[in-house]
């Protein structure tokens, strides 16, 4: 089960989950923080979204990965990110 004040990241149209959208050339994640609700955590809205190339989801999976690392080891706080991260490579 989730921690309540951790970062996560999620993309309901990134490859591989669930995906079906074979023209697609960009995708994003979005960065979330869990957060109480009623019976379990619930994911609160997103507060900046990374974004890339389908075919090098790897990279902004990376990205985000550490992105979330740098907000819950307090590296990174909210209020400082960007809206959006592109990833290039």
């Amino acid at each position: 089960m989730p921690t309540i004040g951790q970062y996560d990241f999620s993309g309901q149209c990134a490859p591989g989950q669930a995906w079906n959208y074979s023209g697609q050339q960009t995708f994003s994640v979005g960065i979330f923080q869990w957060i109480a609700g009623s019976k379990k955590p619930k994911k609160s809205a997103v507060i900046c979204r990374v974004k890339g190339y389908t075919l090098k989801q790897s990279a902004v999976y990376t990205f985000a990965t550490q992105l979330c690392e740098d907000l819950n080891t307090g590296k990174r706080k909210p209020e400082d990110l960007q809206k959006t991260y592109t990833v290039k490579e």
